[in-house]
């Protein structure tokens, strides 16, 4: 086999990648490239990495949120993974969200208040404990001013672990 040389002020023709980090198929020529070595800060070394591209998701939302709102909306987080351990993380809606089999809550940050969305048979359910807050059918809004309940967002979201089990 020769290798043939090509003009470098000619584009490569029908240049595919074959999907495999550091390898390149022409249709001319086979080679391999080199892989670009990876680059870690101190920063990005000591966050660690999402499991994948969802929790990438979730955390770029997280992230993109005024850093006064961050630990709030990541304690948030953190209450409903306790609640509902199983769930997946992902971005639906625009908002984070936990799924398992159904969409079980979602929450987002906005300019006056946390938004938590977990079905419209949770605000009845716990029409009660909501009482304080400003409701909608499937919405509540907890207002920034106030102290965030965080142990009604874990109530909240195991009785919705508990439905879902039960297929409701």
């Amino acid at each position: 086999m020769t290798i043939q040389e090509r003009d470098p002020k000619q584009p490569k023709a029908n240049a595919v990648y074959s999907g495999k980090v550091g390898k390149k198929s022409d249709s001319k020529t086979k080679q391999k490239t080199i892989a670009k070595p990876k680059t870690t800060s101190k920063a990005a070394a000591s966050k660690k990495a999402p499991a994948n591209s969802e929790d990438a998701a979730v955390e770029a939302y997280l992230n993109a949120q005024p850093l006064e709102r961050q630990g709030i909306l990541r304690k948030v987080q953190q209450v409903i993974r306790q609640a509902a351990p199983d769930a997946l993380e992902k971005i639906s809606y625009g908002m984070p969200t936990f799924w398992q089999g159904k969409n079980l809550v979602h929450f987002a940050n906005f300019k006056n208040h946390l938004g938590f969305y977990p079905t419209p048979p949770a605000i009845e359910h716990f029409a009660q404990e909501l009482a304080d807050f400003k409701t909608s059918k499937g919405a509540v809004q907890f207002p920034y001013a106030k102290e965030i309940p965080y142990d009604l967002i874990e109530e909240i979201t195991r009785w919705q672990v508990a439905r879902q089990i039960k297929g409701e």
